[in-house]
């Protein structure tokens, strides 16, 4: 099929420094050898290390290579800034990928053939991570199971390794929490999930703290899904069962049976119980009318401080 398609890389990252060269000279050597990769862009996310300045030195060191790096004012996330990338890109596809993974030509390869020769809307790499801890295993499985079972279109999740058309994002996401799978699969309609190599991350720690992981999560959760919503309305109907089976019970032994019904504990505990369920729901509500409110501020998702092209 005849196309023209041309590529731009875009890769977020934070708090690199001790591998962010290794990251770039791999990346350098794995896309020459592919004509249709036009430029490579990195985000620098609000390092809290000396990544910025190593990518600057990298830069001046190699000014024939179509390189654009790009500095943050703070740390957005890593979803904002791969956003913030993919606006910048002079490219009609992205290829967005992890900073901490050392890729192959012919893994970008089979990622772009995928793409053009089966007309795919979008292509996910799948890695399988060696030194994954075992909390993030069990974590990220936990969260992708909730996810299908609300979503039985999902057999897989997207994942930060990606090939698109810049098409599929047609409009500016006005939006601090972003969700960048969530956008594309509004209005992809072909998906492709190919197997890459199993790998290590470069990455001793994991950049991600709890309190970071916990907003991912709310995010999605608050910004793009009615899970909780769901989770509540059925815990509702669940407990008005309940308490009109508890309530007819009752009205039996009393009316019908002529039992003296004794029970003031029980009723105190029951509607402690109910006012709990009640505060739950309402919270839940709150959070996502706070979300609202906020989408509504219009807050920024990213600011860049400086960008070197």
């Amino acid at each position: 099929m005849e196309n023209n398609y041309n590529y731009s890389i875009v890769i977020p990252t934070f708090n690199s420094g001790n591998f962010i060269d290794e990251t770039l000279k791999n990346l350098i050597v794995a896309a020459s050898t592919i004509t249709s990769i036009r430029e490579i862009i990195i985000v620098n996310d609000g390092s809290e290390d000396d990544t910025w300045l190593k990518m600057v030195e990298f830069k001046k060191k190699h000014q024939g290579l179509t390189l654009k790096i790009i500095n943050l004012s703070r740390n957005f996330g890593q979803q904002n800034a791969t956003y913030c990338g993919i606006l910048k890109a002079d490219n009609n596809c992205i290829i967005t990928l992890d900073d901490d993974y050392l890729y192959q030509s012919e893994e970008l390869k089979n990622l772009i053939k995928t793409h053009e020769e089966e007309d795919t809307d979008i292509v996910y790499g799948l890695i399988k991570d060696l030194n994954k801890s075992l909390i993030k295993k069990i974590g990220a499985s936990s969260w992708k199971t909730i996810v299908k079972v609300h979503n039985k279109h999902k057999r897989n999740l997207g994942t930060s390794i990606r090939i698109f058309r810049k098409t599929l994002l047609t409009q500016e996401i006005n939006s601090y929490a972003i969700n960048i799978d969530e956008v594309l699969d509004w209005s992809a309609s072909f998906k492709k999930f190919i197997l890459l190599e199993k790998k290590k991350s470069l990455r001793k720690k994991s950049s991600y703290k709890s309190y970071g992981l916990f907003k991912e999560i709310y995010n999605y959760t608050f910004g793009y899904s009615i899970i909780p919503i769901r989770y509540i309305t059925t815990l509702g109907f669940g407990f008005a069962g309940i308490s009109f089976i508890i309530a007819l019970n009752f009205l039996i032994k009393k009316f019908l049976l002529k039992v003296k019904v004794i029970g003031f504990t029980s009723l105190i505990v029951s509607v402690t119980f109910s006012a709990g369920l009640i505060l739950i729901g309402i919270g839940t509500l709150a959070q996502y009318i706070g979300t609202i409110i906020s989408l509504q501020m219009r807050k920024p998702a990213f600011h860049i401080k400086e960008i070197i092209e």
